[in-house]
């Protein structure tokens, strides 16, 4: 059938969405695109030194939706690590608006809560940018396999190195990012 307009954005571990291929898969059919932030492609973990946490929380469901054949976008963090924030110039923006502020309240809260941290990656909305505005990214196809085995494999994700489906984002402008980010905020 012919693909709709519905992009779809995953920002979580895909148990929902692995559910959904395995019990209606005709429900997916028309999506025009689906944009899964998770992953971690040639780049260290966040949970172990291979896994990111979205793929590891639920690495069967990663798998299933990555070998599902559907219109999939993965914005890894690789894509996530070329958008980050720093301490200091997070704690300085201000933002006018009732949404940007309450957007500065999350980001700032996180910095104090996390001391430790000094730089903050915008993983949830770079997959949402990149679903708005995909010219935002390079991309290339690749075939990747996720780590389903007990071990510290687990929820790894891997190049096969065949040719591929999946839509891996590369490259982030990161100054059109933060242009974006900063005009849907007010921040100043």
């Amino acid at each position: 059938g012919e693909r709709g307009e519905a992009v779809l954005v995953a920002l979580g571990p895909l148990t929902n969405l692995a559910v959904l291929i395995r019990e209606r898969p005709i429900a997916l059919e028309q999506a025009k695109q689906i944009v899964v932030m998770g992953g971690a492609v040639n780049t260290p973990g966040n949970v172990t030194p291979e896994a990111e946490f979205n793929f590891y929380c639920d690495p069967v469901a990663a798998d299933i939706v990555l070998s599902s054949r559907l219109p999939i976008t993965m914005v890894d963090l690789a894509a996530c690590r070329q958008v980050k924030i720093g301490r200091e110039q997070a704690l300085g923006l201000k933002s006018a608006t009732p949404l940007g502020r309450l957007m500065l309240d999350m980001l700032q809260g996180w910095f104090h809560r996390e001391l430790s941290r000094e730089e903050f990656e915008f993983c949830d909305p770079l997959a949402m940018a990149i679903a708005l505005h995909p010219a935002i990214a390079t991309a290339t196809k690749v075939d990747l396999d996720v780590g389903i085995e007990k071990g510290e494999l687990l929820g790894a994700t891997s190049e096969t190195g065949g040719p591929g489906e999946i839509t891996l984002t590369q490259d982030v402008d990161s100054s059109r990012f933060f242009a974006l980010f900063g005009r849907l905020f007010e921040l100043r």
